[in-house]
Protein backbone atom coordinates (compact mmCIF):
# COMPACT_ATOMS: atom_id res chain seq x y z
CA UNK A 1 0.00 0.00 0.00
CA UNK A 2 1.08 3.28 -1.03
CA UNK A 3 2.16 5.64 2.02
CA UNK A 4 -0.84 7.47 3.18
CA UNK A 5 -0.94 9.91 6.09
CA UNK A 6 -3.55 9.85 9.27
CA UNK A 7 -5.27 13.17 7.56
CA UNK A 8 -5.49 10.83 4.21
CA UNK A 9 -6.50 7.84 6.05
CA UNK A 10 -9.55 10.40 7.99
CA UNK A 11 -10.15 11.98 4.24
CA UNK A 12 -10.98 8.44 2.56
CA UNK A 13 -12.82 7.08 5.93
CA UNK A 14 -15.46 10.45 5.45
CA UNK A 15 -15.56 9.75 1.82
CA UNK A 16 -16.28 5.87 2.33
CA UNK A 17 -19.07 6.42 5.57
CA UNK A 18 -20.68 9.47 3.03
CA UNK A 19 -21.25 6.01 0.75
CA UNK A 20 -19.00 6.71 -1.83
CA UNK A 21 -17.42 3.80 -3.86
CA UNK A 22 -14.23 3.13 -3.98
CA UNK A 23 -13.50 4.42 -7.82
CA UNK A 24 -15.11 7.86 -6.25
CA UNK A 25 -12.80 7.92 -3.46
CA UNK A 26 -10.15 7.36 -5.29
CA UNK A 27 -11.13 9.84 -7.78
CA UNK A 28 -11.73 12.38 -5.49
CA UNK A 29 -8.80 12.45 -3.75
CA UNK A 30 -6.25 11.49 -5.81
CA UNK A 31 -4.57 7.98 -5.22
CA UNK A 32 -5.30 4.87 -7.00
CA UNK A 33 -8.03 2.78 -6.32
CA UNK A 34 -5.99 -0.25 -4.62
CA UNK A 35 -4.39 1.96 -2.10
CA UNK A 36 -8.35 3.10 -1.00
CA UNK A 37 -8.83 -0.72 -0.61
CA UNK A 38 -6.20 -1.00 1.53
CA UNK A 39 -6.64 1.58 3.67
CA UNK A 40 -10.22 0.55 4.12
CA UNK A 41 -9.32 -2.78 4.98
CA UNK A 42 -6.94 -2.11 7.08
CA UNK A 43 -9.49 -0.17 9.84
CA UNK A 44 -12.00 -3.08 8.68
CA UNK A 45 -14.33 -0.70 6.69
CA UNK A 46 -17.19 -1.80 4.53
CA UNK A 47 -16.75 -0.82 0.76
CA UNK A 48 -18.70 -0.62 -2.25
CA UNK A 49 -16.37 -1.08 -5.22
CA UNK A 50 -18.29 -0.71 -9.24
CA UNK A 51 -14.79 -2.48 -10.13
CA UNK A 52 -16.13 -5.84 -8.92
CA UNK A 53 -19.60 -5.44 -9.75
CA UNK A 54 -21.33 -6.59 -13.43
CA UNK A 55 -22.97 -4.36 -15.16
CA UNK A 56 -26.52 -5.27 -14.27
CA UNK A 57 -25.40 -5.16 -10.49
CA UNK A 58 -23.92 -1.70 -11.37
CA UNK A 59 -27.31 -0.65 -12.69
CA UNK A 60 -29.16 -1.94 -10.04
CA UNK A 61 -26.84 0.11 -7.55
CA UNK A 62 -27.29 3.02 -8.95
CA UNK A 63 -31.54 2.87 -9.56
CA UNK A 64 -31.58 1.70 -5.90
CA UNK A 65 -29.71 5.13 -5.02
CA UNK A 66 -32.16 7.07 -7.21
CA UNK A 67 -34.92 5.62 -5.61
CA UNK A 68 -34.05 6.35 -2.93
CA UNK A 69 -34.35 10.44 -3.61
CA UNK A 70 -30.69 11.11 -5.04
CA UNK A 71 -29.86 13.33 -7.70
CA UNK A 72 -27.64 12.54 -10.83
CA UNK A 73 -25.17 14.71 -9.60
CA UNK A 74 -25.16 13.01 -6.02
CA UNK A 75 -25.37 9.40 -7.82
CA UNK A 76 -22.44 10.69 -10.13
CA UNK A 77 -20.40 12.31 -6.75
CA UNK A 78 -21.13 8.55 -4.59
CA UNK A 79 -19.78 6.52 -7.72
CA UNK A 80 -17.32 8.52 -9.25
CA UNK A 81 -19.14 8.13 -13.21
CA UNK A 82 -19.88 10.80 -15.16
CA UNK A 83 -23.56 12.03 -14.71
CA UNK A 84 -24.01 10.46 -18.71
CA UNK A 85 -23.16 7.67 -17.40
CA UNK A 86 -25.71 7.74 -14.58
CA UNK A 87 -28.31 8.47 -16.68
CA UNK A 88 -27.46 6.21 -19.17
CA UNK A 89 -27.93 3.17 -16.00
CA UNK A 90 -31.32 4.72 -15.19
CA UNK A 91 -32.96 5.44 -18.75
CA UNK A 92 -30.71 3.60 -21.46
CA UNK A 93 -28.12 4.80 -23.74
CA UNK A 94 -30.51 5.95 -26.42
CA UNK A 95 -32.72 8.05 -23.61
CA UNK A 96 -29.75 9.33 -22.28
CA UNK A 97 -28.98 10.43 -25.26
CA UNK A 98 -31.64 12.53 -25.38
CA UNK A 99 -32.14 14.03 -22.36
CA UNK A 100 -31.47 17.96 -22.67
CA UNK A 101 -28.08 19.52 -21.48
CA UNK A 102 -28.23 20.90 -17.95
CA UNK A 103 -26.33 24.22 -18.15
CA UNK A 104 -23.73 24.87 -15.56
CA UNK A 105 -25.33 27.11 -12.70
CA UNK A 106 -23.97 30.61 -12.23
CA UNK A 107 -21.37 31.48 -9.77
CA UNK A 108 -22.33 34.15 -7.74
CA UNK A 109 -19.55 37.36 -8.18
CA UNK A 110 -17.95 38.48 -4.88
CA UNK A 111 -18.86 42.24 -3.90
CA UNK A 112 -15.30 42.75 -4.66
CA UNK A 113 -15.42 41.89 -7.99
CA UNK A 114 -18.70 43.42 -8.72
CA UNK A 115 -17.05 46.91 -7.42
CA UNK A 116 -14.60 46.64 -9.53
CA UNK A 117 -16.43 45.91 -12.28
CA UNK A 118 -18.94 49.33 -11.67
CA UNK A 119 -15.34 50.95 -11.26
CA UNK A 120 -14.06 49.71 -14.53
CA UNK A 121 -17.12 50.67 -16.35
CA UNK A 122 -17.79 54.21 -14.89
CA UNK A 123 -14.01 54.70 -16.31
CA UNK A 124 -15.48 53.78 -19.98
CA UNK A 125 -14.33 50.24 -20.60
CA UNK A 126 -15.70 47.84 -22.55
CA UNK A 127 -17.59 44.73 -21.03
CA UNK A 128 -15.23 42.94 -23.06
CA UNK A 129 -12.01 44.48 -21.52
CA UNK A 130 -13.58 44.67 -18.33
CA UNK A 131 -14.09 40.56 -18.48
CA UNK A 132 -10.14 40.13 -19.62
CA UNK A 133 -8.93 41.83 -17.10
CA UNK A 134 -11.07 40.68 -13.84
CA UNK A 135 -11.09 37.10 -15.81
CA UNK A 136 -14.95 36.72 -16.07
CA UNK A 137 -17.24 36.45 -18.41
CA UNK A 138 -19.08 39.00 -20.49
CA UNK A 139 -22.25 38.28 -19.40
CA UNK A 140 -21.02 38.52 -15.67
CA UNK A 141 -19.91 42.35 -16.39
CA UNK A 142 -22.76 42.91 -18.39
CA UNK A 143 -25.25 41.46 -15.49
CA UNK A 144 -23.23 43.52 -12.82
CA UNK A 145 -23.51 46.80 -14.48
CA UNK A 146 -27.25 46.64 -15.61
CA UNK A 147 -28.20 45.99 -12.15
CA UNK A 148 -26.16 48.38 -10.89
CA UNK A 149 -27.58 50.96 -13.21
CA UNK A 150 -31.58 50.13 -12.15
CA UNK A 151 -30.37 50.88 -8.46
CA UNK A 152 -28.65 53.83 -9.00
CA UNK A 153 -31.06 55.28 -11.56
CA UNK A 154 -32.26 58.91 -11.03
CA UNK A 155 -35.73 59.48 -10.01
CA UNK A 156 -37.27 61.33 -12.84
CA UNK A 157 -40.28 63.75 -12.13
CA UNK A 158 -43.12 63.89 -14.87
CA UNK A 159 -43.05 67.52 -16.00
CA UNK A 160 -47.37 68.27 -15.56
CA UNK A 161 -46.66 66.97 -11.72
CA UNK A 162 -43.87 69.42 -11.05
CA UNK A 163 -45.71 71.99 -12.42
CA UNK A 164 -48.57 71.41 -10.28
CA UNK A 165 -46.13 71.65 -7.06
CA UNK A 166 -44.98 74.72 -8.51
CA UNK A 167 -48.32 76.13 -8.74
CA UNK A 168 -49.25 75.05 -5.20
CA UNK A 169 -46.26 76.79 -4.06
CA UNK A 170 -46.73 80.07 -5.94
Amino acid sequence: MGKLNKQKNIQIAAMNAKGMTVEAIAKQAGIDAQTVKESLEQRERAYIELAAMGEEQVKLYIKDLQSKGKATAEIAELTGLSSKKVHEYIFGKEQADELPKKQSPRKKLSEETVSRIIELKQQGKSDAAVASELGVGNSSVYRAWTAHKKKHKPAQIKKEFEEAVNEMIE
